[in-house]
């Protein structure tokens, strides 16, 4: 039978000695600025002497990345190695190492040594590179190339998973070195399974290269499973050396503790192997159910329980139990581990509501098995369902389905639902809602709006009450169907009607539905007639007032005054105080009448009336009429005089010279003489022409003359043409 093989798992980091040996860096390169740390390790298969390491970057898929950050380096006679890696190149870094040689533990040949790998984890500063760390590789590779989007330290954690179910190898295989003569014990196991290795490799194959063996053994390995076959194919033992036998892993226990017994090369008598079996008693299961370990080392079992059974208890081996996995102490000594599986059982459970119950309240359930349960309905509700556990209702009977958990049951009860319709029986108007629908003992709220125009009337339900209140009516408390009844009737107006004045209004007062108009008859005295009639959006046509549809109270006035005449006033050239008025029947008018500037009055006639001055009062007016007033434009006289004689002004008399207008002068120096002053009517001199302002009054021009020594008055006056001279 063939059987998985576990070793202790207690990681202990163990520094070597003389790991400063080795080869350096290749040169030519210039020093680099950035932070560096150092880093150490061993090659071991035996110590691997004369191996060259390189240190990479690694991409996702965990191959290295681009060019090595350290490196090439070349392992001391021990095996060790040390270097210097840039801090900012990311964990976990790949190690590759290869040739060199080493003393092969099972035969005692110098073997060559071939290409191994080994990861520099996250905060490590200590690698060992062997065939296990060269398994753990393998195994990560795998794990990211089934495992898309996989990161790194997940690769490198499914690496240490293969090599625990293989060897349960928990000395850190990457950051523990082996070594036979260490005074650490994991170290010491560690160097153990190497030999192991080259003692199964020399057993499976003894003509084959050791190294090459051991390497197809990793590969058997790296799927989890010692059987001499990798996914259901034979392993090869490099190019010639043909298929690895079949094997498992008691096989390689056998191999590593027939090594220990016969090396002298070390103390490895604490390192025994023993081998640890697991029973259940049914309803569960226990993986694995035997074991091959070497001392001190713990192991993990799984416990499964079947469908419907739960872990009871563990017996027979020391440890702890967390959750499904039993982990034994470090065992030195050979054990039988119990497992015990009891079916469980569910609580169901009734959720409290309102409107009912269930009965039992709850159950205790065997797995698989079903329960059964009654249903109550309260007064005033009905039950409208049961839902939980998958179970179904028959009648008031409510079986669950098979249980194979906790679950709860709800039913659902509610209250009786009863209809409510309403009816409008008389006139006009609405009820809303036109239905509804109220639970048992409760109330339900209608709005009732009369039309325009109508009131409400009655409002009456036939087997249930109804309420009138601030928000609409209450329906209720409702405990069966129900018909409301609502009624309507038209409203009416009152039309009130005053007089004002002398006349009449017929009639005072009017009743008037809503909608419809109220006629009135307006009649005025002798001599008066209407000045307004207002109210209620209505017109006097003739002597009929009617008012617009009434749907409101409201008030009619209607005003008389006398009869009046426009007495039309006439004035061009002036204006009536006041102008056009309008006479009551049989009055008289007083006019005052204002000439316009540069105008006086005349004569004012018409209406029958008396002019006094300014002042006209028409006769009694009895029909519209004119008054016409009649002016004339003012007229002035201008004297022109000469002060002192020597020299004249003509014309010197201007009679009739009209309101606005201006008279131009002709004034001439006697010989010798020139204009010394001339004034008079607003007037200005341009040359030998005096033109007065615009005249608005008589006034006198008078001009006055000074000798002139210069002698130009004298040739004025010998070109004056005196037959032509305007004299007056």
């Amino acid at each position: 039978m063939k059987r998985t093989f576990r070793i202790a798992s207690l990681a202990v980091a163990i520094a070597i000695a003389g790991c400063g040996g080795g080869g350096s860096s290749g040169g030519g390169q210039a020093p680099s600025p950035v932070a560096r740390s150092a880093v150490d390790g061993a090659v071991t298969k035996g110590p691997v002497a004369g191996a060259t390491l390189h240190l990479y970057r690694m991409d996702a898929s965990g191959q290295k990345d681009g060019e090595p950050v350290a490196g090439p380096i070349t392992t001391g006679a021990d095996g060790s190695w040390s270097a210097q890696v840039p801090d900012t190149v990311p964990r976990p870094l790949l190690i590759e190492s290869s040739g060199g040689s080493y003393t092969d533990e099972a035969t005692g040949s110098t073997v060559s040594a071939g290409a191994l790998n080994s990861l520099l984890p996250e905060g490590a500063s200590t690698a060992a590179v062997t065939p296990l760390s060269e398994l753990l590789v393998r195994a990560a590779r795998e794990h990211l190339a089934g495992n898309p989007g996989s990161d790194l330290s997940s690769g490198v954690q499914a690496g240490r998973d293969v090599l625990n179910d293989v060897l349960g190898a928990s000395f850190d295989p990457l950051t523990t070195v082996p070594s036979a003569i260490s005074d650490d014990p994991l170290a010491k196991q560690y160097a153990a399974v190497l030999g192991g290795l080259s003692t199964q490799a020399n057993t499976l194959s003894p003509g084959t290269d050791p190294f090459e063996t051991v390497v197809a053994l990793v590969e058997d390995a790296s799927d989890g499973v010692v059987d001499g076959q990798k996914n259901g194919g034979p392993v090869t033992i490099g190019a010639e050396g043909g298929s690895l036998p079949a094997t498992d892993g008691e096989d390689l226990v056998n191999a590593i503790q027939q090594y220990t017994s016969t090396t002298d090369d070390g103390d490895f008598s604490t390192v025994t192997s023993f081998t640890v079996t697991a029973s259940s008693g049914g309803n569960g299961s226990v993986s694995p159910q035997s074991i091959s370990l070497l001392g001190g080392a713990a192991v993990e079992f799984q416990l499964t329980a079947d469908t419907g059974y739960s872990l009871e208890s563990v017996t027979g081996c020391p440890g702890t139990l967390s959750g499904n996995t039993f982990t034994t102490e470090a065992l030195t000594a050979a054990c039988s581990l119990t497992a015990s599986f009891a079916i469980n059982q569910y609580p169901v459970t009734v959720e409290t509501v309102t409107g009912g119950s269930l009965l039992p309240v709850s159950a205790q359930v065997d797995h698989g098995e079903v329960a059964q349960f009654e249903v109550t309905v309260d007064e005033g509700y009905q039950l409208d369902g049961v839902s939980g556990c998958e179970g179904s209702l028959s009648g008031t009977t409510y079986t669950t389905g098979p249980v194979t958990a906790a679950c709860s049951i709800v039913p659902d009860f509610s209250l009786k639902q009863y209809a409510v319709s309403t009816a409008v029986i008389a006139g006009d108007g609405s009820v809303d809602p036109q239905a509804l629908t109220v639970a048992h003992g409760n109330s339900g709220l209608l709005t009732v709006t009369p039309a325009m125009g109508y009131v409400i009337d009655t409002v009456v339900g036939d087997s249930c009450e109804v309420a009138a209140g601030e928000s609409g009516y209450t329906v209720g408390p409702v405990t069966s169907d129900c018909l409301v009844e609502a009624s309507f009737t038209l409203q009416q107006f009152t039309v009130t009607a005053s007089a004002t004045g002398d006349g009449s209004v017929s009639p005072l007062l009017s009743t008037v539905d809503y909608g419809n108009s109220a006629v009135l008859t307006v009649t005025p005295s002798a001599n008066q007639q209407v000045a307004s009639a207002t109210g209620c959006g209505g017109a006097l046509e003739g002597s009929t007032f009617t008012t617009a549809p009434v749907m409101a109270d409201c008030a009619v006035s209607v005003v008389f005054e006398p009869v009046t005449y426009t007495v039309t006033t006439l004035a061009d050239h002036g204006s009536f105080t006041p102008a056009n008025p309008d006479v009551a029947h049989g009055d008289s008018q007083m006019f005052t009448v204002t000439p316009d500037a540069g105008y006086e009055l005349v004569s004012i006639a018409g209406c029958g009336g008396v002019q006094d001055g300014n002042g006209f009062t028409t006769g009694p007016v009895t029909a519209a009429c004119e008054v016409i007033a009649t002016f004339a434009i003012k007229t002035y006289t201008i004297t022109a005089t000469v002060s002192d004689g020597n020299g004249m002004i003509g014309p010197n008399l201007v009679e009739n010279v009209e309101h606005g207008t201006t008279e131009a002068f002709t004034v001439t120096p006697d010989q010798g003489f020139v204009v010394n002053v001339i004034t008079g009517c607003d007037g200005s001199l341009d040359g030998g022409t005096y033109t007065t302002g615009t005249m608005v009054a008589d006034c006198d021009i008078s001009v006055s003359f000074v000798e002139d020594g210069t002698g130009p008055a004298a040739a004025v006056w010998d070109q004056f043409n005196w037959d032509q001279a305007n004299w007056q």
